[in-house]
């Protein structure tokens, strides 16, 4: 599984369950930088029951939201952060905004406290084989082959993992 937000929440909460992880990340700068993201919903009830939202929140980017002015530089409208009676927030901007390197950094880190966890950068998977008992990986940084019980593939919209799990001339690729 790929070594960012996902990835690493997935690798936390397999370690806490007692399974043992392994994390392949390609890219070998750890924590990344890019967008900010948003933390709302069931992701803040996740970093709080990790123990990281405290973190989290110290970290955010400060954003409370934006103004639109017109030409004249008169106000036209003002998005904030407010949230609504049921604490819902209503805006482009959620109240818990955070960078995504800060995030990758956090999540990985709380998922590495763990002894059960143990993360490879610089290397993803190139092939897979399924068995009856367990898939065979092969990872780029080796070229070894390793047995899993299960590979779950966190690694983003346009996942190499699942192209090789689901490849499209079977039906069923994605």
């Amino acid at each position: 599984m790929g070594g960012r937000p996902v990835g690493a929440t997935a690798a936390y909460w397999l370690a806490h369950a007692g399974f043992y992880v392994t994390v392949a990340e390609r890219f070998t700068d750890k924590f990344a930088h890019g967008q900010g993201l948003d933390v709302a919903d069931q992701p803040v009830q996740a970093v709080q029951k990790m123990g990281v939202y405290n973190q989290i929140k110290s970290k955010v980017t400060g954003d409370a939201g934006f103004t639109i002015l017109d030409d004249q530089g008169k106000v036209i409208a003002t998005l904030g952060t407010a949230r609504d009676e049921k604490g819902k927030c209503f805006s482009l901007t959620q109240e818990i905004e955070i960078m995504r390197g800060d995030t990758n950094q956090m999540l990985a880190d709380k998922a590495k406290e763990s002894k059960r966890v143990t993360y490879r950068y610089g290397c993803t998977v190139s092939e897979l084989r399924q068995s009856e008992t367990h898939v065979t990986a092969v990872f780029t940084n080796t070229g070894a082959s390793e047995d899993f019980s299960s590979l779950i593939g966190a690694d983003g919209l346009m996942s190499r993992t699942r192209k090789m799990a689901f490849p499209p001339e079977n039906g069923q690729g994605l």
